[in-house]
């Protein structure tokens, strides 16, 4: 199976070779298309697969976080939330990640709660301890109770709960009734924990900075003058590797300066970083991005490293989640009938059709917040400790259409040592899906979709 994702060219009809990769049995390309044409700029863009959030100057504040209202990142705890048996049956399972963070300079926070060594981030004002690899750093605590840190403002869409009685998109019924059959590989919503996810990676003030050299370009990244051709220097961490798989993304999350770095089709050659798409993401603002249709000169702003313009980070799981027994915030999903050409925030640019399944006709657009039925009662579904959780989440915050994949996918974080916890048996691949299906696809619903917007591929 191959997919093929083009560069950007300026000038109509300039565009370049496809690239096509490789997908296993199992584990099909995970590869998102986004094809734009931005009518009287004549401009087409290729890969609207890696939108993000940093502009070129950082003292430009409102283009440079690419939004305009920002507050503290909220710290969560999950001590007291979620089922026992995450915290204690799995406590072990988690001594695969680095060790809870004591407090940083100038930090207030405590040891890790427990004894877990949840990978994750550092606690309320700690420093986490090192993962494998420069990976996930372990969680610290605040004053013995697991924190467990989120991306983006309460404001954000990510963060926001779902009311209890929420308005129903009126094609909720045939969206979800194609959703359910769309995959060739069965009717099940797995989680990717090994290839074909993203692999999250922690920097701070004393990362050395690398050159980062991207076909396309969006916040943070210098760009030609037909907005292609970045380059930014990155605080890549000794160590790092992208996704293996089709996508090869590479997320990089710098504490220091509260960004998020996120690349798609990351390559390092012998110490050069090259990508396909690149972009930066304020972790402190709503994590969306202005939409490419209403962009004008700074179309390249609306780009992220997902189809759908959306950071990496956003929806992503991650083992400290799970170990708090809790996910405050939305996830993102990928399927083969991702709606091709439009999209709705907190999308900012949308699937192209690709030939395998995205259409412009049928299917959830980039941006569709989907819900599984909150009133089934998750814990007597036979779901693992982690499957409740991610059910919860299902619930609770949804889940944002984000991209395109061969089949149903949710996200984890597989940097070497959050997937050294997976493997523990923190979390498996089926924990709301295998077969037969944990979870019914049929028991989820399309909440009322926002404006469309048509991006014209």
């Amino acid at each position: 199976m191959s997919n093929d994702r083009c560069r950007f060219a300026w000038g109509a009809g300039e565009l370049c070779s496809p690239r096509t990769i490789a997908g296993g049995h199992g584990n099909p390309p995970r590869v998102p298309i986004s094809f734009v044409i931005l009518a009287g700029l004549g401009l087409i863009l290729a890969p609207a697969c890696g939108q993000s959030d940093q502009g070129h100057d950082r003292a430009d504040a409102a283009r440079a976080n690419g939004d305009a209202g920002t507050t503290d990142v909220p710290i969560l705890s999950g001590n007291d939330a979620g089922p026992e048996a995450v915290r204690d049956a799995l406590r072990d399972a988690g001594s695969a990640g680095g060790s809870g963070g004591s407090a940083g300079a100038g930090g207030a926070g405590g040891a890790a709660g427990g004894a877990s060594g949840a990978a994750g981030a550092g606690g309320s004002g700690g420093k986490g301890g090192t993962g494998g690899a420069g990976g996930s750093a372990g969680a610290g605590g605040a004053g013995g109770a697991s924190s467990v840190w989120r991306p983006f403002s309460d404001a954000s869409p990510w963060n926001t709960p779902i009311p209890s009685a929420p308005t129903i998109d009126p094609n909720s019924t045939a969206m979800i009734a194609d959703w359910a059959v769309s995959s060739v590989y069965g009717p099940h919503l797995d989680v990717n924990i090994g290839g074909f996810s993203v692999p999250l990676y922690w920097a701070d003030a004393s990362t050395p900075k690398t050159l980062v050299s991207c076909d396309g370009a969006g916040y943070g990244f210098a760009v030609d003058k037909n907005k292609q051709n970045g380059t930014a220097m990155i605080p890549i961490p000794a160590g790092a590797q992208p996704d293996p798989q089709s996508d090869h993304h590479l997320l990089v999350i710098d504490r220091s300066t509260n960004l998020e770095w996120g690349l798609w089709n990351a390559s390092n050659s012998g110490g050069t970083w090259t990508c396909g798409m690149g972009a930066s993401m304020d972790l402190l603002g709503t994590g969306v991005r202005p939409p490419i249709t209403n962009a004008g000169a700074d179309w390249n702003f609306a780009q992220g490293p997902r189809a759908c313009g959306f950071a990496l980070i956003a929806g992503l799981i991650r083992p400290d989640e799970i170990l708090a027994g809790r996910i405050d915030h939305a996830l993102v999903v990928a399927y083969p009938h991702i709606r091709a050409g439009f999209f709705t925030p907190p999308a900012s640019t949308a699937q192209a059709t690709n030939g395998q399944g995205a259409q412009r006709d049928r299917g959830i657009p980039c941006g569709g917040r989907i819900q599984l039925d909150p009133s089934i009662d998750v814990t007597t579904l036979g779901l693992s400790p982690a499957g409740v959780v991610i059910a919860r989440a299902l619930q609770q915050y949804g889940a944002y259409v984000g991209d395109y994949s061969g089949a149903l996918d949710l996200y984890a974080d597989n940097a070497p040592d959050a997937a050294a916890q997976w493997s523990a048996g923190l979390l498996k691949e089926d924990a709301v899906g295998g077969a037969p299906a944990k979870l019914n696809l049929t028991w989820f619903r399309v909440l009322q979709l926002g404006t469309l917007y048509d991006n014209g591929n």
